[in-house]
């Protein structure tokens, strides 16, 4: 009956598959993830690919799998993403502080033409 109200998007069922999952998906985010304040947004996407999905379901376990695996994707995605922020992250701050080096050394010049230009 929830499944069959799931499969038809109705509200209620809706809001019980989310009473019945959220701990596990949340639980399980926090597993891969760790504990971090975007915690709660991976579980929302999680949540709305859920409901985006436009297949149906035969069983709340079919659900609860389609949630995990969802679940597990998600982490692996933000994971990669935050190892690619990592890894390029220090070349950046590198590339940011010789840009800055680079526009000290312009104003200076420019500085000491224009007080040639002035004597």
């Amino acid at each position: 009956m929830i499944v069959g109200g799931f499969n038809r998007k109705e509200d209620w069922a809706i809001t019980l598959i989310w009473k019945y999952n959220d701990v596990f998906v949340s639980k399980l985010v926090s597993r891969f993830l760790g504990q971090t304040p975007f915690n709660q947004d991976a579980v929302a996407n999680i949540f709305a690919i859920l409901l985006d999905h436009t297949g149906h379901f035969k069983s709340l376990n079919d659900i609860t799998r389609f949630l995990n695996s969802t679940a597990i994707n998600v982490c692996r995605d933000e994971l990669k993403k935050r190892q690619t922020q990592e890894k390029h992250e220090a070349g950046l701050i590198y590339h940011y502080r010789s840009m800055e080096e680079d526009d000290i050394e312009i104003a200076e010049a420019v500085a000491r033409q224009q007080m040639l230009v002035r004597l």
